[in-house]
């Protein structure tokens, strides 16, 4: 038998293992309300009633894949795909928190950078940061009950 040397393996896996990344969302979808619930909020039955959603839906998709031309060795690569778009969404979602968290702090301290004159955290000295906690404190009434750190009640 002859070898194809130009044969692109690549690209029907690449395409079909999109297409079933997309099926696998829309399935997820389809009973999110079963598959994503609270976690201790669950009745036994509520608990049966939802590992039978997903038991039907796995196989659902067991189903859908088989009819599909992916090489089993590649079952994966749909989730994985599936995966990559949420981790995104998550990592998105936290450094939106986090940046919102650096920026009120830069703000609260009023220190803007030398270099690109905008809010900076990173300007501020230890002496700026601890005469601006001490403002925080007494704005915020002042109970040493109340502090988060570095603070002991005494007995």
């Amino acid at each position: 038998m002859e070898q194809n040397t130009k044969f692109d393996f690549n690209g029907p896996i690449e395409k079909t293992s999109t297409g079933l990344a997309k099926i696998v969302l829309d399935k997820i979808n389809e009973n999110k309300e079963l598959i994503i619930y609270n976690a201790g909020d669950r009745s036994p039955e509520e608990k049966k009633k939802s590992d039978e959603a997903f038991l039907n839906m796995a196989i659902s998709i067991v189903e859908i894949f088989a009819t599909t031309d992916i090489p089993a060795d590649y079952v994966g690569l749909p989730i994985d795909k599936a995966m990559v778009v949420l981790s995104a969404l998550k990592q998105y979602l936290e450094g939106t928190v986090r940046s919102s968290e650096d920026e009120i702090l830069s703000r609260l301290y009023g220190k803007k950078s030398p270099k690109s004159n905008t809010f900076a955290k990173d300007v501020v000295t230890l002496g700026e940061m601890m005469l601006k906690l001490s403002d925080v404190r007494k704005e915020t009434g002042d109970k040493p009950e109340d502090y988060f750190i570095n603070y002991k009640k005494s007995e």
